[in-house]
């Protein structure tokens, strides 16, 4: 039996019971520490191309019982778990999302979620460049300074919500300025990215495809160019001239991020794709 357990600043009484007498917990180090796991019972979680196949090895008879921040099937092990053929039992805390933007203070049912922790950052700044209202679960050199300096021309507001339920959890509020000059951040962390033109409007989601509005008017060469792409949530497209803006408006339409390369004398960053008067490069 393999038991998922949800932890966000202090342990459940059934989970601190199912640990007692598991016969592998697996875990964060910190996590397990807390429960006071025993060395030759523990699986301390780093990779988890490593702890999988332990977990695996152990059997159909042996009680697991798996420890992960918040809510466990939110960017959790619960995917990776399933993934190897391994039937669970989740029992979720509230996420580290939900615990972030109520420490704000903010709504989050009209918020995009995105987690950049092990993986790339392009798509996550494309989305908090697409969106007004984006939470986005960190990593170590993946974190607010990064995404600050990669959103510098958009004037977003920043919450950094460090340690989320441990008793020394922390909540700032930032401006871009003030979030690349930061050298005291806490992990684990995640970040709100919020376009304060929005606080208090209906619909934050910029570009969000609402069955209400009519697609944009283009002409032929520009839905060419869009059904060749298809660019959609994640997906960032540069674009430059007439053509390239009709593109980019259907592109917004669809969710993805769109940067209209005559709006800058030197372009930021890399485009994923350019569409400079039709042609594709």
């Amino acid at each position: 039996m393999i038991r998922v357990h949800g932890y966000l600043g202090q342990s459940s009484q059934a989970l601190r019971d199912e640990a007692a007498t598991a016969n592998l917990v697996v875990g964060g180090r910190r996590h397990l520490d807390a429960l006071e796991v025993p060395e030759e019972r523990r699986i301390v979680l780093g990779a988890l191309s490593t702890a999988v196949p332990k977990i695996v090895e152990a059997g159909d008879d042996a009680r697991i019982v798996v420890i992960a921040s918040g809510d466990p099937g939110l960017f959790g092990i619960v995917r990776r778990l399933r993934a190897a053929g391994l039937d669970l039992e989740v029992v979720p805390e509230p996420s580290s999302v939900a615990a972030a933007f109520a420490a704000a203070g903010l709504p989050w049912d009209d918020a995009e979620v995105v987690s950049v922790h092990g993986r790339d950052l392009a798509p996550g700044l494309a989305v908090c460049r697409a969106w007004g209202k984006v939470a986005v679960m960190t990593g170590p050199d993946q974190g607010i300074r990064e995404l600050a300096a990669g959103l510098a021309d958009l004037g977003r507001t920043y919450w950094l919500c460090e340690r989320l339920g441990e008793t020394d959890q922390r909540v700032r509020r930032l401006t871009g300025a003030e979030a690349l000059e930061l050298d005291d951040i806490a992990q684990p962390n995640v970040v709100l990215v919020l376009d304060p033109a929005l606080i208090g409007s209906v619909g934050w989601r910029l570009g969000a495809p609402r069955p209400e509005a009519p697609l944009p008017q283009v002409d032929d060469e520009a839905a060419r160019i869009f059904c060749r792409l298809l660019p959609r949530l994640g997906d960032t497209l540069w674009v430059r001239g007439g053509t390239g803006r009709q593109v980019g408006e259907l592109a917004r339409h669809n969710g993805a991020a769109v940067v209209d390369l005559d709006e800058f004398s030197t372009p930021p960053g890399t485009p994923t794709w350019a569409i400079d008067e039709g042609v594709l490069s």
